[in-house]
């Protein structure tokens, strides 16, 4: 017969991992309690009607997919300024990229990724990828880029594999690039090349910034991508949107049972919810 000890050791574990759990999905943000996210089955606007370029590549054949997201409205006096490299403020407004960089670093070093981060890295000391990413019209770019080479001010190039070859920067589109020049990619079918910044997603609406993190292989049982976007609405204010779709693409059926949809969904609001603290505190 187990000891009492023991028995409460056995109840502690899972209630401990409920509580914790409950309270990554339910914690408030550095915001106003009036300030709520939303959440919808959807893709966001741009995603799903107008920039087609990654959902092709991700889902060539049109596949049926599963999709959702969320969003919160930020005034951009509630983002931290720019920083200086000793880590001063600058007293300069941040801009569209920042924030993007932010966002990712924020959804990729905070503490709901951490189980998902510990297993890439034991993965990686054996030579192995959790679910290698690959795409047939993307070419990766450079050696993968750990989390710790992830800039807080600056996107990585179009092509950049990250976290020992896991995840791949897709697209980007910055609505006011900080160059003159802007770089288009290329059409569908041929290789993507280094250096380009802003896509020609066939999106021109200024007010509009994203960049898409793709992860599986269209040649293989499962992709999907994860979509960060700025929207500049009236002045002042900006919408953050997290969009997500995975789908298999060698066969016309759902990528995962419903029950693995909603443990994603759990994990997505917690993942937002550290990005969107890492755009506030800089």
């Amino acid at each position: 017969m187990p000891s009492r000890t023991s028995l409460l050791l056995t109840l502690a574990t899972p209630a401990t991992g409920i509580l914790v759990a409950t309270y990554f999905y339910n914690r408030p943000l550095l915001l106003p309690k009036s300030r709520k996210i939303s959440s919808t089955e959807e893709l966001s606007h741009s995603f799903k009607n107008v920039s087609g370029r990654s959902l092709e590549i991700i889902n060539p054949r049109n596949h049926a997919w599963t999709s959702d997201s969320r969003s919160i409205t930020l005034r951009r006096s509630e983002i931290a300024k720019s920083r200086k490299d000793d880590g001063n403020e600058e007293g300069t407004e941040v801009g569209d990229e920042e924030i993007l960089a932010r966002f990712v670093k924020g959804f990729f070093r905070g503490w709901s990724f951490t189980p998902e981060r510990g297993l890439l890295a034991l993965l990686a000391r054996f030579g192995r990828k959790f679910i290698p990413v690959g795409y047939s019209v993307m070419e990766a770019i450079g050696e993968p880029l750990s989390l710790d080479g992830l800039s807080k001010t600056h996107l990585p190039e179009k092509g950049t594999v990250l976290f020992g070859g896991n995840f791949m920067i897709l697209d980007t589109h910055i609505a006011h690039p900080s160059s003159s020049t802007t770089t288009h990619s290329p059409p569908l079918g041929e290789k993507q090349s280094l250096g380009a910044s802003c896509a020609d997603t066939g999106y021109q609406d200024p007010v509009i910034s994203f960049v898409d993190i793709a992860f599986g292989d269209d040649r293989r049982n499962f992709a999907g991508l994860h979509r960060f976007e700025i929207r500049g609405e009236k002045e002042g204010e900006i919408i953050i949107w997290y969009s997500s779709m995975s789908c298999n693409p060698s066969i016309d059926k759902a990528p995962f049972p419903k029950w693995v949809f909603g443990f994603h969904v759990w994990y997505a609001m917690c993942l937002f919810k550290d990005g969107v603290e890492e755009v506030i505190r800089g």
